[in-house]
């Protein structure tokens, strides 16, 4: 979770996410799979680490939270789901 929030830190709302953030996301997903973690729970692990991440919490507005948070799921649903020969 360390790297994705050290990843977050150059990404905000309006932002893509850093390719830092998105490495950490599919090395996370890794290790999600290998301790056979449901989709569901791989997501509801990573949005408790981002409430606590100065990235997210930083943020002044609760919309600006949400969207980059929309975005971070939108990108662990597809790291989750892409077969893993092409991550």
């Amino acid at each position: 979770m360390e790297s994705l929030s050290n990843g977050l830190s150059g990404s905000g709302p309006r932002n893509k996410l850093t390719p830092e953030a998105r490495k950490a996301i599919e090395l996370m997903c890794v290790s999600a799979r290998e301790k056979g973690w449901t989709a569901e729970q791989f997501i509801v692990a990573v949005k408790n680490g981002c409430y606590a991440s100065p990235a997210i919490t930083s943020l002044t507005t609760a919309s600006e939270r949400d969207t980059l948070l929309a975005t971070i799921v939108t990108a662990c649903i597809q790291a989750f789901y892409r077969p893993v020969n092409e991550a």
